[in-house]
């Protein structure tokens, strides 16, 4: 048991530090300068809200937001020695990872003025995420805000569009055996 334990928290920190490279490590939560976009999202663009997601949801579905937060206040005392980088923030990789969850592409229209009405509505905005990236991510925010009933319905959903996500499938099975309900995952 020992092994695998320690196989998978070896894994789990590579993926914590790939979620972290790759969803922008130098946000400022505080500098509202930094937004993305109408999304409100710190920090630039995030290449992998689905990273986080995989990163962060398992230790909130089955502990809690305070577990996070107490984990984020351990990592925050250590410092990598051969970088000199702080380990990963959870809480805001997971907060702007969430923040994504309502976002659009709008199209170019710095033309405006020389396009008719149909052309500019046929150049509707679209949705950044896919519709199962968006239904794991109300789960996450769900998850962050100690609402894991509301959690357990988002995944439930989740399972009925995509009966193949077997992400969606373990985080359903997490948080079914945090709220005491074990079998409810598997309807």
């Amino acid at each position: 048991d020992a092994k695998a334990m320690h196989s998978s928290a070896l894994a789990w920190g590579e993926l914590l530090r790939y979620s972290w490279e790759w969803n922008g490590q130098n946000i400022n939560i505080d500098d509202p300068h930094s937004r993305n976009g109408d999304c409100g999202a710190p920090g630039g663009f995030t290449a992998a809200p689905m990273l986080a997601v995989a990163a962060v949801a398992p230790v909130v579905a089955q502990n809690g937001r305070h577990y996070l937060q107490r984990i984020d206040k351990w990592l925050a005392r250590t410092v990598n020695e051969a970088t000199g980088n702080s380990p990963p923030n959870l809480w805001t990789m997971a907060c702007h990872a969430v923040s994504l969850r309502d976002c659009f592409v709008s199209p170019d229209t710095t033309n405006a003025q020389n396009m008719t009405t149909s052309e500019i509505l046929s150049t509707s905005s679209v949705p950044l995420l896919t519709a199962r990236e968006r239904w794991h991510l109300h789960a996450l925010y769900q998850l962050l805000h100690n609402n894991h009933r509301e959690a357990m319905g988002a995944y439930l959903r989740l399972l009925e569009l995509y009966p193949g996500d077997l992400l969606g499938l373990s985080l359903a099975m997490d948080v079914a055996f945090t709220l005491g309900d074990a079998r409810s995952a598997l309807r």
